[in-house]
C-alpha cells in the first residue's frame, strides 16, 4: 500500500477477550490483546500514508465451549 502511493484500509480480527481478560483463557486473551495493541501502533504508523488500521472485536458466540465455561 505504501509503495503504491498510500491510501487503504487494514482490518484485523481480535475478540472481546482482547479488551477484557477471561479467567482460564489467559493465553487466548494475551494473543487478542496483542492484536489490539499491534492495531493501535500500526494505525499511528500508517496514518501518514493515509492507511486506516482498525480491529473488530466480536463478542461471545453461543457454543458448547462457552456454555461449559459459564457453568458454575
Amino acid at each position: 500500500m505504501v509503495n503504491r502511493g498510500g491510501g487503504g484500509k487494514i482490518i484485523n480480527i481480535s475478540s472481546g477477550a482482547g479488551k477484557k481478560g477471561i479467567a482460564k483463557y489467559a493465553a487466548y486473551c494475551a494473543s487478542k490483546f496483542a492484536v489490539v495493541g499491534w492495531t493501535q501502533a500500526m494505525a499511528q504508523e500508517m496514518a501518514e500514508h493515509k492507511i486506516n488500521v482498525n480491529a473488530i472485536c466480536p463478542g461471545l458466540v453461543d457454543t458448547r465451549e462457552w456454555t461449559l465455561l459459564l457453568e458454575p
